[in-house]
């Protein structure tokens, strides 16, 4: 009986030492998540304020790219009238053209024809 008295009391004490073990880890692990609870926090401020930062910057630039984008319309259009007026020029250049060369082929059928009726004049006064 003692055998069991003396088994009993090793257990106890096991029991005890490994309850005292359990409660020093536990509170080990409890402290650390706190502090990483309490970093967590920390980051997630410094995070907040990084964001903050930038949305600042996006916000200040945002009327110079409004302007860059107002800029970027105008020449667009400056570009579709510019082109607009090169093609009308071009085609007046080409009417142009096409009207003088027919002035003057008509011309010189013209000359042709008073050379030519003048040839035959002379020839029928001879």
């Amino acid at each position: 009986m003692q055998d069991l008295n003396n088994i009993s009391q090793f257990i106890e004490i096991v029991l005890l030492i490994v309850a005292v073990i359990v409660l020093v880890l536990l509170a080990c692990f409890l402290y650390k998540l706190i502090r990483f609870l309490s970093n967590l926090k920390e980051t997630v401020n410094k995070v907040n304020k990084t964001i903050d930062i930038v949305d600042e910057s996006l916000n200040k630039l945002q009327q110079p790219l409004r302007t860059v984008e107002s800029i970027s319309h105008s020449i667009d259009t400056v570009h579709f009238f510019s082109e607009k007026a090169v093609r009308n020029f071009v085609k007046d250049i080409n009417t142009i053209y096409a009207q003088v060369k027919q002035f003057i082929l008509d011309l010189f059928v013209k000359k042709r024809r008073e050379t030519s009726t003048e040839e035959e004049a002379v020839v029928y006064d001879e």
